[in-house]
């Protein structure tokens, strides 16, 4: 092995081989760690854009819905998907959605605003557990009877 030492003649030339190597080596290297860096985030940070439970549910009494996945099992819990609904022929009018966030860690009975089809504020009352979300008799005034839950996802 020779040491090369500052001010050999070919010091310059060997110490350029060296960190050319090196440099091309450690930009591989640096290259597959960013992208398998990147494809751990995607995957850890995705949730899926799929229903855990889709129909068309007045949320009345008789109505339980079961999600396909626990609400304790979800990144940040579920969110239900309202819209209004035309009493008249008995279908959604896939026009004014309504959002609302439930927590992983809640149980319990929530009242959940959302716009009835005549524009007033109304309620939408349901009793949540983990794997359930039943639907309660305070549904069935006129002004809730507009609203239905089309879906739950996970957020």
């Amino acid at each position: 092995m020779h040491i090369f030492k500052k001010g050999d003649s070919d010091y310059q030339d060997e110490l350029n081989s060296n960190f050319g190597e090196t440099s091309a080596e450690l930009k591989q290297a640096t290259a597959e760690i960013k992208a398998w860096v990147a494809s751990q985030i995607t995957a850890s940070n995705q949730i899926p854009n799929v229903y855990l439970a889709e129909g068309v549910w007045s949320l009345n009494s008789t109505q339980t819905i079961t999600p396909t996945k626990a609400l304790t099992e979800c990144r940040v819990g579920w969110m239900f998907i309202f819209d209004t609904y035309n009493t008249s022929n008995g279908q959604p009018r896939n026009t004014d959605y309504t959002a609302f966030i439930v927590p992983k860690n809640f149980a319990g009975v929530l009242s959940i605003p959302v716009t009835a089809a005549n524009g007033n504020l109304t309620y939408k009352h349901v009793r949540i557990n983990n794997t359930q979300i039943i639907g309660l008799d305070g549904n069935n005034n006129t002004d809730s009877m507009t609203v239905v839950m089309k879906g739950v996802k996970e957020v």
